[in-house]
């Protein structure tokens, strides 16, 4: 009898070690934004780099200008965060129905600079990483479809607080109206999947902390759903960010040529379309 129990311990305790951990995915919050869905990384201490990789979405067509941006950052979380740091994609419709597709670069509360034209589907990887040597000094790396789009070391000085988090989001843009920003239609995007999250601090599914950020209308939880991000996973450190539907009211019905202007904006570096910090 005693070989037989201590056999059914063995056993009891080879099945205990194959089960997943509870430590493999990170202390969620759940938090509510009008322009942010995604997740944002706030375990305790600085973030000097994030890194992930998506593809494309194809953005569906619409007799109005819709935008969707999709990016990763370090700061803007936070209401004392003096800059937020930006590589992504947009994927937004003109008035006349053409889909547009561009990398861009921004520096918030900075103009945001186009890097290059991209097409749905194509793959993407990108970096930001602080310059170890100089502290207000970063790099930006971003990987389209295994080719080098762009290499740059940029100069961007931060507060303490810009760099206690990290973000992987989905956004709807906002675009200057007269002197304030106002937030855009959302495009329908479909489905986007960030996948290889990582900080310096370790994968996004191995930090201890982390914000699961839903965007609605309102920006609270009683608004209308406009894109909800799914489970981490931790084998492929990846999430889904699936799209709800457009906010309620058309913001530019009334300005015909907005997205004329905005795609223009981001060519030259003009501030009038904006990636900007949460707005909750």
């Amino acid at each position: 009898m005693r070989r037989v129990s201590v056999s059914i311990v063995l056993v009891l305790f080879s099945v205990m070690l194959m089960l997943p951990r509870a430590s493999a995915v990170p202390a969620l919050t759940t938090a509510y934004a009008s322009n942010w869905s995604g997740y944002v990384a706030t375990t305790p201490g600085q973030y000097s780099s994030v890194s992930a990789s998506w593809a494309i979405p194809s953005v569906s067509t619409s007799s109005t200008a819709v935008y969707s941006s999709v990016w990763i950052g370090i700061g803007g979380w936070y209401a004392n965060s003096n800059r937020l740091i930006q590589v992504g994609t947009d994927q937004d419709v003109l008035n006349n129905g053409s889909a547009v597709y561009f990398a861009w670069r921004e520096v918030y509360p900075g103009p945001g600079f186009l890097i290059g034209y991209v097409s749905p589907g194509d793959s993407i990887a990108a970096t930001i990483s602080q310059v170890s040597s100089n502290a207000s000094m970063w790099r930006i790396l971003v990987i389209r479809n295994s080719v080098t789009f762009l290499n740059l070391t940029i100069r961007a000085r931060v507060s303490v607080a810009s760099q206690n988090t990290a973000e992987f989001i989905v956004e709807r843009p906002a675009i200057q109206v007269g002197r304030r920003d106002q937030l855009t239609t959302l495009a329908n995007f479909g489905t986007v999947t960030f996948s290889q999250c990582s900080t310096n601090q370790g994968t996004l599914v191995s930090l201890t902390s982390a914000v699961m950020v839903v965007m609605t209308g309102t920006g609270n939880n009683t608004g209308q759903y406009l894109a909800q991000p799914g489970t981490l996973l931790p084998p492929s450190d990846s999430f889904t960010v699936r799209y709800l539907g457009a906010s309620t009211v058309d913001e530019f019905s009334s300005v015909p040529l907005v997205s004329i202007f905005a795609l223009i904006s981001s060519i030259l570096g003009f501030r009038l379309i904006s990636r900007s910090k949460a707005k909750k």
